[in-house]
């Protein structure tokens, strides 16, 4: 008992102090309901944490499609401007069929027709069709499928006599 009556009130100040540290801390252990309620608003905190982080990582995506939606758009307006731009008008058009027409009708006839064809067999038969045309359009059909296959064997034929006639006049001027 060398010690001051002061170092020893000090001492014995400290030692209450952790006493009542200890006993909050076995306290809050004990008492299940406190410690629950901290655990769920720790997790309640933790989800709202993630969830602002998810929605500003959300926004910051959204953003930058909307900008980049923003360029794309630019870019297609751009794109189209020049296009029209390079379009001729109309009436240059027209002069330019008329010119093809011009240099080569026997290529515009042969087209029209090709086209009057082609949209003839994409439209359906009608009834009346049927019946006034009927077996007499089927023998057409068929005597039309003939000659185009009668037309492509000749035309292989001319083929490939015309390579063998180039192929024997190389041989000959090789010779």
């Amino acid at each position: 008992m060398d010690q001051n009556p002061d170092a020893i009130r000090r001492d014995i100040e400290q030692t209450q102090a952790r006493m009542g540290d200890t006993v909050e801390a076995l306290a809050y252990k004990t008492d299940v309901p406190a410690r629950a309620r901290d655990a769920i608003n720790d997790r309640v905190d933790a989800i709202k944490g993630r969830a602002s982080d998810i929605v500003s990582t959300a926004s910051d995506a959204v953003g930058a499609a909307g900008d980049a939606i923003g360029d794309a758009a630019a870019g297609a307006k751009e794109k189209v401007a020049s296009a029209v731009a390079a379009m001729p008008s109309p009436s240059q058009a027209v002069q330019t069929i008329g010119t093809i027409a011009s240099n080569n009708p026997l290529g515009l006839a042969i087209g029209s027709i090709a086209a009057g064809f082609l949209i003839g067999l994409c439209l359906p038969v009608s009834d009346i069709e049927r019946d006034r045309v009927g077996r007499i359009g089927e023998r057409m059909t068929e005597q039309a499928k003939s000659a185009a296959a009668d037309a492509v064997e000749q035309g292989k034929a001319a083929v490939t006599q015309a390579i063998g006639d180039a192929l024997s006049g190389t041989a000959q001027n090789q010779a």
